[in-house]
């Protein structure tokens, strides 16, 4: 299971289900309700270790610079 079944189930896009996963407020109420039934229905669980990666690759590119 990840990120992008859910947007797919929901009908929203990926950022829209990682905005809800991560707790940001700049999500409709409407949207938001579709993304967590859909992390109900499919039983989604965030997986910490891509979490950390993708922050440590993010962290890295501000650091660093995309090159």
């Amino acid at each position: 299971m990840n990120i992008q079944e859910v947007a797919k189930q929901a009908g929203v896009s990926i950022a829209t289900v990682s905005r809800v996963v991560n707790g940001n407020q700049a999500v409709k109420e409407a949207k938001r309700k579709l993304v967590q039934d859909a992390i109900e229905y499919l039983k989604y669980v965030p997986d910490e270790h891509a979490r950390i990666l993708a922050r440590k690759q993010k962290e890295k590119k501000v650091t660093h610079g995309d090159v």
